[in-house]
């Protein structure tokens, strides 16, 4: 209630086409004047400012593009700064009316409305007509609508917004999990084993194409926080990112988990929140929690210090936020030193952090009077907790207080029952409590072991059956003192919404290690992505033994494939400058009937003269052709119309007059052509 909107709802889905289905369902079942796209307001900022300044005044273009290279997109700027200070560096003297006219203007204009853009992914959903309420407009995109409301607008007047995202390596996990299908294999991500070798290869930072750790900072660091189980993942997730960065949280995380550093926190208050990160805040649920413990911070204040620190953070909220928070703070006695380092880590680290979450429609003990309430009623209001049951470090089960209960929107859940008859409803990255410690849900399957509560003083365990999907269901956050966890449903569970991606990054390292063809053909499918280019992937494949095959048209498909003997063959989408309608085209034709000839590709392929010339310079059609500049001469006579006269005769035979090409000159021809070599 005290929130006052509702609640963030993220949907990540697999990018491009399947992310566009279900945006396109999305308008036919809630209807075309139903839903719609919200919009971005783009505003004047930085260099884009710089420019229309710079036209308006009729500025020199090598002048603009200068002024365009000295300003930025300044966030915290001082006061006493301006960018009349700063004209001389790009050559411009301050002095002169026009250059202060600029610096006015530029000044003037920051963050006013430029034009209205599309959002990447926000939806609001209507159940009656949104045309009732806003003005409707065509987007540029066939078959979608634009609100012209941004998502503040939006969320101002309670509008539902759905953000429906697209991850490609959720594309990457899909591909590569149809094609261990076809191949006859099976791969269940909801139970995945705690496989050492996977974490030896996450240790060795072996892990080019790993989803969210593949980053030379993730590499760099590793080795040194050396994960070896789960929850170690998911604070490898966490913790390289640019807030905890500029906050100096990374080095000692990494010193105190090698016990070279004692484990401190800024104020006794903060020790039960920071307890399991080593006094380090890695997730966004401690942020609250600290403002909430050192400032006397509401939950709906804690939730206006994120607000404050969204996307478009501005130095006004946030000098707000500090001087509520050192008032706060200043109240309790906190101050000084103590003070400055809880801002310092706050400030630093709002943007970036991580939510954790719990899930579901469960039963949590209420320890006052010790019956069991459903934790949607305590959100809702239509219950009190003020305490509720945990499990400590010793694996006894303690009373703790609740400090905030909120909405975690609508996800897809599954459902754990375990010998003894417990059933738990929760999303797949929630974290249980096992034998070998904090594991998501979805990777646990029968005979394994979970944590549960005997009689409110004990921990016991209990083996699992089953887990199965169970649909959408409402998900909740639950907040408690001193211990990351609570008894739900007689089990022990806790979650963070870090998990989600760690557990993407297990499975794609997972993949990597024991099912190397699929996982190096779905990522070179779903290109561009993450921090590296194919040729690295290439070799990366290379060094892991992988064999890959390069493109040909006999063999090869438009998209990256698995060949029987389990190498992976290089599709026609790396051929550059070849269309994809006539890749797609090769590949029906090929599968009618293999071509037997260069003379026969180019008489069934449609191709046009430029595409078969670039295929045969890359080697693509090796299986005709071997030697590329005679596949060239080939295809030049064979795509030359031979006249009425000599139609049906056959084109003769002869070697072509072109000296083969070097292996430099292959290797330029493969870069240039492929951007990569095999």
């Amino acid at each position: 209630e005290e929130r006052g909107e509702w609640p963030d709802i993220d949907l990540d889905l697999p990018s491009g086409d399947r992310r566009e289905q279900v945006i396109q369902y999305v308008y036919e079942r809630y209807g075309r004047l139903g839903a719609a796209m919200t919009a971005n307001v783009i505003t004047y900022r930085g260099r884009s400012a710089a420019r229309e300044v710079g036209k308006v005044l009729d500025l020199p273009p090598d002048v603009i593009e200068r002024l365009s290279q000295l300003v930025s997109n300044w966030e915290y700027n001082d006061p006493g700064d301006s960018l009349l200070a700063h004209l001389g560096e790009a050559g411009c003297d301050p002095a002169e009316p026009r250059m202060q006219h600029f610096a006015r203007l530029w000044s003037a204009i920051q963050d006013l409305p430029r034009h209205l853009g599309q959002h990447s992914g926000g939806m609001v959903i209507a159940q009656g007509r949104l045309d009732g309420v806003v003005p409707l407009e065509p987007a540029t995109m066939p078959g979608r609508s634009v609100v012209q409301w941004d998502k503040d607008d939006c969320a101002a007047l309670g509008i539902v917004k759905v953000d429906l995202l697209g991850l490609g390596m959720m594309s990457l996990l899909q591909d590569a999990l149809e094609m261990i299908r076809r191949r006859g294999g099976a791969v269940d991500l909801a139970h995945l084993p705690q496989d050492p070798v996977v974490y030896r290869m996450l240790q060795e930072a072996d892990t080019i194409g790993v989803f969210q750790v593949e980053s030379r900072a993730q590499m760099a660091t590793l080795p040194r926080l050396r994960p070896e189980r789960f929850y170690d993942l998911v604070v490898q997730v966490a913790i390289i990112r640019p807030g905890p960065i500029v906050g100096d949280m990374v080095h000692p995380y990494l010193r105190r988990r090698a016990g070279r550093e004692a484990i401190t926190v800024p104020h006794p208050d903060l020790e039960p929140i920071l307890r399991r990160t080593l006094g380090v805040p890695l997730f966004q649920e401690q942020l609250l929690r600290m403002a909430m413990a050192t400032a006397g911070f509401t939950g709906g204040e804690a939730e206006e210090l994120r607000r404050a620190f969204g996307f478009k953070r501005s130095e006004r909220a946030m000098k707000e936020v500090e001087v509520k928070l050192r008032a706060g703070m200043t109240r309790k006695g906190i101050s000084g030193a103590a003070a400055e380092a809880i801002i310092d880590s706050i400030t630093a680290f709002a943007l970036y952090g991580f939510p954790e979450c719990v899930a579901g429609d469960s039963r949590v003990i209420d320890a006052e009077t010790g019956s069991a309430v459903r934790i949607e009623d305590v959100v809702e209001g239509r219950a009190t907790l003020t305490h509720t049951l945990a499990c400590d470090a010793d694996f006894k089960i303690r009373k703790r207080r609740v400090l905030a209960a909120t909405r975690s929107g609508t996800r897809t859940v599954y459902r754990l029952r375990t010998f003894l008859g417990r059933e738990v409803v929760a999303t797949p990255e929630h974290l249980l409590l096992t034998e070998t410690g904090w594991r998501p849900l979805g990777t646990l399957g029968p005979d394994d072991h979970v944590a549960t509560a005997v009689a409110g003083a004990f921990v016991s365990w209990d083996c699992v059956v089953d887990v199965e999907p169970a649909g959408m269901a409402a998900t909740y956050d639950l907040a408690v003192e001193e211990d990351h966890n609570f008894v739900a449903d007689g089990l022990i569970v806790h979650n963070s919404h870090a998990a989600s991606f760690a557990l993407l990054a297990y499975a794609s390292a997972y993949l990597k290690a024991h099912h190397p063809a699929a996982f190096y053909a779905a990522l070179l499918n779903n290109q561009p992505m993450g921090f590296y280019d194919p040729a690295t992937i290439v070799n990366d494949a290379g060094r892991h033994g992988q064999v890959i095959h390069p493109a040909d048209v006999n063999y090869s498909g438009w998209l990256c494939t698995i060949e029987p003997a389990g190498s992976v063959r290089l599709g026609l989408r790396y051929v550059r400058g070849l269309r994809e309608e006539a890749g797609r085209r090769l590949e029906a034709e090929r599968a009618r009937r293999p071509f037997d000839s260069v003379e026969d590709l180019v008489r069934r392929g449609g191709l046009r003269r430029d595409e078969v010339a670039q295929l045969a310079r890359v080697g693509a059609l090796g299986s005709l052709e071997p030697e590329r500049r005679a596949a060239l001469w080939a295809a030049e006579r064979a795509g030359r119309p031979a006249g009425a006269l000599f139609e049906a005769l056959p084109a003769p035979r002869e070697a072509s007059p072109l000296r083969p090409m070097s292996a430099e000159e292959r290797l330029l021809a493969d870069y240039d052509g492929t951007g990569l070599t095999l």
